[in-house]
Protein backbone atom coordinates (compact mmCIF):
# COMPACT_ATOMS: atom_id res chain seq x y z
CA UNK A 1 0.00 0.00 0.00
CA UNK A 2 1.25 3.55 -1.01
CA UNK A 3 2.06 6.41 1.28
CA UNK A 4 -1.05 8.64 2.25
CA UNK A 5 -0.19 11.88 4.17
CA UNK A 6 -2.43 12.91 6.75
CA UNK A 7 -0.53 16.16 6.67
CA UNK A 8 -0.53 17.05 2.42
CA UNK A 9 2.37 17.14 0.87
CA UNK A 10 2.03 20.48 -0.76
CA UNK A 11 1.35 21.63 2.95
CA UNK A 12 4.28 20.56 4.11
CA UNK A 13 6.44 22.01 1.81
CA UNK A 14 5.59 25.06 2.45
CA UNK A 15 7.43 24.88 5.16
CA UNK A 16 10.62 23.77 3.87
CA UNK A 17 14.17 25.61 4.55
CA UNK A 18 14.63 28.63 1.99
CA UNK A 19 17.88 27.52 1.68
CA UNK A 20 16.61 24.22 0.18
CA UNK A 21 14.03 25.56 -2.24
CA UNK A 22 16.40 25.30 -5.51
CA UNK A 23 17.82 21.54 -4.36
CA UNK A 24 16.84 18.53 -5.96
CA UNK A 25 15.20 17.25 -2.31
CA UNK A 26 13.83 20.21 -0.50
CA UNK A 27 13.60 19.62 3.57
CA UNK A 28 11.88 20.79 6.40
CA UNK A 29 13.35 20.83 9.81
CA UNK A 30 11.77 18.63 12.13
CA UNK A 31 11.31 18.95 15.90
CA UNK A 32 10.78 16.25 18.48
CA UNK A 33 8.86 17.94 21.22
CA UNK A 34 9.25 15.47 24.10
CA UNK A 35 12.97 14.38 23.12
CA UNK A 36 14.28 17.74 21.82
CA UNK A 37 15.98 16.12 18.57
CA UNK A 38 15.98 17.94 15.61
CA UNK A 39 16.59 16.26 11.61
CA UNK A 40 16.29 17.55 8.34
CA UNK A 41 12.96 15.62 6.52
CA UNK A 42 11.75 15.71 2.74
CA UNK A 43 8.25 16.41 2.96
CA UNK A 44 7.79 13.55 1.25
CA UNK A 45 8.96 11.22 4.59
CA UNK A 46 6.77 12.85 6.99
CA UNK A 47 3.23 13.09 7.84
CA UNK A 48 2.25 9.49 6.10
CA UNK A 49 0.85 5.79 7.38
CA UNK A 50 0.71 3.66 4.87
CA UNK A 51 -2.82 2.73 4.02
CA UNK A 52 -4.82 5.26 5.76
CA UNK A 53 -7.14 6.54 3.34
CA UNK A 54 -7.22 3.26 1.33
CA UNK A 55 -10.90 2.45 1.78
CA UNK A 56 -14.14 4.83 0.77
CA UNK A 57 -14.66 6.46 4.73
CA UNK A 58 -17.94 8.09 3.82
CA UNK A 59 -18.29 8.25 0.55
CA UNK A 60 -20.99 7.26 -1.11
CA UNK A 61 -19.19 5.61 -4.00
CA UNK A 62 -17.90 2.50 -2.16
CA UNK A 63 -15.60 1.84 -5.05
CA UNK A 64 -13.71 5.08 -4.80
CA UNK A 65 -11.24 5.19 -2.08
CA UNK A 66 -10.64 7.98 0.45
CA UNK A 67 -7.45 8.96 -0.77
CA UNK A 68 -8.44 9.77 -4.48
CA UNK A 69 -11.13 12.03 -3.24
CA UNK A 70 -8.52 14.11 -0.98
CA UNK A 71 -6.06 14.06 -4.23
CA UNK A 72 -8.58 15.33 -6.36
CA UNK A 73 -11.42 17.53 -4.46
CA UNK A 74 -9.77 18.80 -1.63
CA UNK A 75 -5.75 18.87 -2.10
CA UNK A 76 -5.35 20.07 -5.86
CA UNK A 77 -7.97 23.15 -5.77
CA UNK A 78 -6.88 24.29 -1.99
CA UNK A 79 -3.33 24.13 -3.66
CA UNK A 80 -4.24 26.52 -6.35
CA UNK A 81 -6.05 28.84 -3.90
CA UNK A 82 -3.41 28.80 -1.50
CA UNK A 83 -1.00 30.22 -4.32
CA UNK A 84 -3.66 32.48 -5.58
CA UNK A 85 -3.47 33.63 -1.60
CA UNK A 86 0.03 34.10 -1.18
CA UNK A 87 0.50 36.25 -4.53
CA UNK A 88 -2.28 38.56 -3.43
CA UNK A 89 -2.92 38.31 0.48
CA UNK A 90 -5.88 40.88 -0.22
CA UNK A 91 -7.76 38.25 -2.23
CA UNK A 92 -10.67 36.28 -0.49
CA UNK A 93 -10.26 33.23 1.52
CA UNK A 94 -12.09 30.74 -0.36
CA UNK A 95 -14.14 27.74 0.49
CA UNK A 96 -11.64 25.27 -1.78
CA UNK A 97 -8.89 26.82 1.10
CA UNK A 98 -11.41 26.09 4.14
CA UNK A 99 -12.57 22.71 2.76
CA UNK A 100 -8.74 21.54 3.24
CA UNK A 101 -8.09 23.21 6.71
CA UNK A 102 -11.55 21.20 7.56
CA UNK A 103 -9.92 18.27 6.29
CA UNK A 104 -6.59 18.78 8.00
CA UNK A 105 -7.74 19.31 10.91
CA UNK A 106 -10.11 16.21 10.95
CA UNK A 107 -7.85 13.99 9.52
CA UNK A 108 -4.48 14.34 11.48
CA UNK A 109 -3.30 10.46 12.89
CA UNK A 110 -3.23 12.29 16.65
CA UNK A 111 -6.72 12.76 16.44
CA UNK A 112 -7.09 9.24 16.09
CA UNK A 113 -7.21 9.06 19.96
CA UNK A 114 -9.27 12.02 20.44
CA UNK A 115 -11.88 9.86 18.27
CA UNK A 116 -11.25 6.75 20.61
CA UNK A 117 -11.63 9.38 23.71
CA UNK A 118 -15.06 10.09 22.40
CA UNK A 119 -16.01 7.01 21.43
CA UNK A 120 -15.21 5.48 25.09
CA UNK A 121 -17.29 8.20 27.12
CA UNK A 122 -20.54 8.50 24.43
CA UNK A 123 -23.54 6.79 25.93
CA UNK A 124 -24.69 3.70 23.73
CA UNK A 125 -27.43 5.22 21.93
CA UNK A 126 -25.06 7.77 20.34
CA UNK A 127 -26.45 8.62 16.46
CA UNK A 128 -23.63 9.42 14.22
CA UNK A 129 -25.39 10.68 10.86
CA UNK A 130 -27.28 13.91 11.10
CA UNK A 131 -30.44 14.08 8.65
CA UNK A 132 -29.35 16.46 5.83
CA UNK A 133 -29.20 16.04 2.42
CA UNK A 134 -25.94 17.38 2.14
CA UNK A 135 -23.78 14.42 4.61
CA UNK A 136 -21.39 12.10 2.64
CA UNK A 137 -23.51 8.82 3.64
CA UNK A 138 -27.04 10.71 2.27
CA UNK A 139 -27.16 8.56 -0.70
CA UNK A 140 -26.52 5.61 0.60
CA UNK A 141 -27.24 3.35 4.23
CA UNK A 142 -23.93 3.42 5.82
CA UNK A 143 -22.23 0.17 5.15
CA UNK A 144 -22.90 -3.03 7.55
CA UNK A 145 -20.00 -4.47 8.24
CA UNK A 146 -18.21 -5.90 11.36
CA UNK A 147 -16.64 -4.01 13.74
CA UNK A 148 -13.82 -4.95 16.55
CA UNK A 149 -15.12 -4.21 20.18
CA UNK A 150 -13.20 -5.40 23.52
CA UNK A 151 -13.82 -6.00 26.90
CA UNK A 152 -12.18 -6.35 30.17
CA UNK A 153 -12.76 -9.43 31.27
CA UNK A 154 -13.70 -11.40 27.90
CA UNK A 155 -11.04 -10.16 25.23
CA UNK A 156 -11.67 -8.66 21.60
CA UNK A 157 -13.94 -9.99 18.98
CA UNK A 158 -13.62 -8.41 15.47
CA UNK A 159 -16.45 -9.89 13.81
CA UNK A 160 -19.28 -7.90 15.25
CA UNK A 161 -21.76 -6.65 12.81
CA UNK A 162 -23.32 -3.13 12.80
CA UNK A 163 -26.53 -4.09 13.93
CA UNK A 164 -25.05 -6.34 17.07
CA UNK A 165 -22.72 -3.59 18.13
CA UNK A 166 -24.83 -1.59 19.94
CA UNK A 167 -26.38 -4.34 21.78
CA UNK A 168 -22.84 -5.57 22.88
CA UNK A 169 -22.31 -1.83 24.05
CA UNK A 170 -25.13 -2.01 26.15
CA UNK A 171 -23.19 -5.17 28.12
CA UNK A 172 -20.41 -3.24 28.71
CA UNK A 173 -18.37 -4.00 25.28
CA UNK A 174 -16.08 -0.71 24.12
CA UNK A 175 -15.49 -0.26 20.45
CA UNK A 176 -12.38 0.25 18.84
CA UNK A 177 -11.54 2.26 16.09
CA UNK A 178 -10.18 0.80 13.24
CA UNK A 179 -9.00 1.94 9.92
CA UNK A 180 -12.29 1.58 8.05
CA UNK A 181 -13.86 4.02 11.63
CA UNK A 182 -11.47 6.33 11.49
CA UNK A 183 -11.84 6.87 7.62
CA UNK A 184 -15.70 7.06 8.05
CA UNK A 185 -15.37 9.63 11.56
CA UNK A 186 -12.72 11.53 9.52
CA UNK A 187 -15.54 12.38 6.84
CA UNK A 188 -18.24 12.88 9.18
CA UNK A 189 -15.65 15.26 11.24
CA UNK A 190 -14.63 17.41 8.04
CA UNK A 191 -17.94 17.99 7.40
CA UNK A 192 -19.23 18.78 10.42
CA UNK A 193 -16.02 21.52 10.34
CA UNK A 194 -17.23 23.30 7.26
CA UNK A 195 -20.71 23.17 7.56
CA UNK A 196 -21.57 23.74 10.98
CA UNK A 197 -18.59 25.08 12.65
CA UNK A 198 -16.83 27.07 9.73
CA UNK A 199 -19.50 29.38 9.13
CA UNK A 200 -20.23 31.01 12.59
CA UNK A 201 -16.24 31.82 12.33
CA UNK A 202 -14.38 35.31 10.84
CA UNK A 203 -10.96 34.52 9.44
CA UNK A 204 -8.18 36.26 8.81
CA UNK A 205 -4.85 36.29 7.05
CA UNK A 206 -1.87 36.76 9.57
CA UNK A 207 2.12 37.23 8.63
CA UNK A 208 4.89 36.56 10.83
CA UNK A 209 7.31 39.65 12.43
CA UNK A 210 10.23 40.28 9.56
CA UNK A 211 12.75 37.04 10.23
CA UNK A 212 10.48 34.70 11.64
CA UNK A 213 8.54 31.54 10.52
CA UNK A 214 5.10 30.03 11.54
CA UNK A 215 5.61 26.13 11.98
CA UNK A 216 3.30 23.63 11.35
CA UNK A 217 3.00 20.54 13.65
CA UNK A 218 1.14 16.91 13.15
CA UNK A 219 -2.00 18.13 13.93
CA UNK A 220 -1.17 20.96 12.08
CA UNK A 221 -5.01 22.99 12.47
CA UNK A 222 -5.48 23.84 16.28
CA UNK A 223 -8.16 25.88 18.51
CA UNK A 224 -9.03 26.78 22.15
CA UNK A 225 -7.59 29.60 23.90
CA UNK A 226 -4.98 30.69 25.98
CA UNK A 227 -5.02 28.13 28.89
CA UNK A 228 -6.29 25.66 26.83
CA UNK A 229 -5.77 23.98 23.36
CA UNK A 230 -7.27 19.77 24.12
CA UNK A 231 -10.84 21.12 23.48
CA UNK A 232 -13.29 19.47 21.19
CA UNK A 233 -14.86 21.30 18.05
CA UNK A 234 -17.77 22.08 19.68
CA UNK A 235 -15.34 24.96 21.39
CA UNK A 236 -15.28 26.52 18.21
CA UNK A 237 -18.80 28.04 18.85
CA UNK A 238 -17.89 29.74 21.89
CA UNK A 239 -17.31 33.41 22.05
CA UNK A 240 -13.37 33.53 22.62
CA UNK A 241 -12.19 30.89 20.92
CA UNK A 242 -9.14 31.03 18.49
CA UNK A 243 -8.84 28.50 15.23
CA UNK A 244 -5.08 28.35 13.72
CA UNK A 245 -3.87 27.16 10.55
CA UNK A 246 -0.78 27.51 9.36
CA UNK A 247 -0.26 27.05 6.13
CA UNK A 248 2.84 27.96 4.80
CA UNK A 249 5.98 29.61 6.71
CA UNK A 250 4.76 32.92 5.96
CA UNK A 251 1.24 33.03 6.36
CA UNK A 252 -1.41 31.65 9.02
CA UNK A 253 -5.16 31.67 8.68
CA UNK A 254 -6.48 32.77 12.17
CA UNK A 255 -10.69 32.60 13.05
CA UNK A 256 -12.42 33.88 16.03
CA UNK A 257 -16.16 33.77 16.27
CA UNK A 258 -18.05 35.75 13.88
CA UNK A 259 -19.88 37.38 16.86
CA UNK A 260 -16.65 38.71 18.62
CA UNK A 261 -14.12 41.53 17.89
CA UNK A 262 -11.42 41.35 16.17
CA UNK A 263 -8.94 39.89 18.45
CA UNK A 264 -6.23 42.33 20.01
CA UNK A 265 -4.00 38.94 20.83
CA UNK A 266 -3.10 35.68 19.20
CA UNK A 267 -2.57 33.38 21.85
Amino acid sequence: SQRDHYVSRFHLRAFCDPMSEQSRDPWVWVASCSSGEIKKRSPKNIGWKRGLFAGPGGLSDRTKTLEAHLSEQVEGPAARALRALQDNPCSTITDDLLRYVAWAAARSLPMQAVYQSWLDATHPDWVVAPKSPDFPFAKREPPHRVHRLVHASLGIRSDVSSRDALDLIRYGWRLQLTEDDFREVVHVQAWFFMTRFFPKLRWYVLRPPQGEFFVVGDRPIFWGFQDRLETTPSFLEHPHVQMFAPLTRSLLLLAVHAGSEPPSQVY
